[in-house]
């Protein structure tokens, strides 16, 4: 499987794999970077992170990709009668971008 994935674009891979074949290739991947550390998989602190990693990664940091997951955009009146941009202050935003 992993042969055939990294063959094809990053959008196709998107769109045929379901959520738990996503985190079962990542999971594959991050065994095979912890190996290249040195890690012992079979320790038991360590046993479940490429897992753990995965889901993370699939469920928490990139959810926003499924656009099925897109927040639904709501409308309200203004009857507080405001004139100007409500601006909310002091929020906590964390973004991935792609670096060339």
């Amino acid at each position: 499987m992993t042969t055939v994935l990294l063959k094809q674009t990053a959008s196709e891979n998107a769109s045929f794999l379901t959520k738990e074949e996503k985190i079962e290739e990542i999971a594959l991947h991050f065994s095979s970077i912890l190996n290249v550390l040195g890690l012992d998989l079979e320790d038991e602190s360590l046993r479940d992170t490429p897992m753990r990693v995965a889901k993370m990664y699939v469920e928490e940091i990139f959810s926003g990709l499924n656009p099925k997951l897109k927040p639904k955009i709501t409308l309200f009146e203004n009857t507080s009668g405001y004139k100007e941009m409500l601006l909310e202050k002091n929020i906590t935003f964390w973004g991935l971008t792609s670096r060339e």
